[in-house]
């Protein structure tokens, strides 16, 4: 397993320079890494990083929109990311991963794959054990997803506006996590950094401070 992941490694690296070779065998690359992230031991987090990284490479390439067929798959975090309890370190490399490719390639998604697509990067805007970075992310990636949905709202119209209005959900909540608890913590930092009941005017201009050179 090892080899073969260096092997994708190595074409990963080698695709730019040989890209219609390899575009001309793009139906074993593809397979040939699905079976790789199916096959890949639950315990070997280091070879499944490996393999991501090699991944990211190859979606940064016109290889990419040869994934389209089988992209709902990768939706698939038990495919993606693998069922290990020492997995959870690499989900960040995972869903960036993901979330690059699908970014890339989102005018040409099927409804159902958008679906699969909102569904598992609008988990991912309130899991907290993820980093704000990866929630940011999952919210861009989602505010993308909106004008595709959109199109498909002409052909299929009660699908799209579920989907639709689960995302603006998705968001409310956000903001209602963000107001109820994470900006109070914010405001604590930045305000009442010296004691709970003192206000500390340092802190204070110097959080102005942009805005005033802004309106300046």
């Amino acid at each position: 397993m090892g080899a073969q992941i260096k092997t994708l490694s190595f074409l990963a690296y080698i695709v730019r320079i040989f890209q219609e070779v390899v575009i001309a065998n793009s139906l074993s690359v593809t397979n040939g890494m699905l079976n790789l992230m199916a096959n890949c031991p639950k315990e070997a987090a280091h070879l499944r990083k490996e393999l991501l990284i090699a991944a990211r490479h190859i979606f940064a390439t016109d290889l990419r929109q040869k994934f389209i067929p089988s992209i709902d798959k990768l939706f698939d975090e038990d495919l993606l990311i693998g069922k290990g309890v020492t997995l959870d370190s690499i989900r960040p490399l995972a869903y960036s991963t993901l979330a690059d490719l699908a970014h890339h390639v989102r005018q040409s998604l099927s409804l159902d794959v958008l679906i699969k697509a909102v569904n598992l990067f609008s988990k991912n805007v309130h899991d907290e054990t993820l980093a704000v970075g990866i929630q940011t992310m999952s919210c861009k990636l989602l505010l993308n997803l909106v004008d595709c949905l959109r199109h498909h709202s002409e052909l299929e119209p009660q699908r799209s506006r579920q989907i639709l209005s689960k995302l603006l959900k998705v968001f409310v909540k956000k903001f209602e996590t963000i107001a109820k608890i994470q900006l109070p913590l914010i405001v604590q930092k930045w305000f009442f950094p010296c004691s709970k009941t003192m206000f500390c005017m340092e802190k204070f201009e110097v959080f102005l401070l942009p805005s005033v050179l802004l309106c300046s």
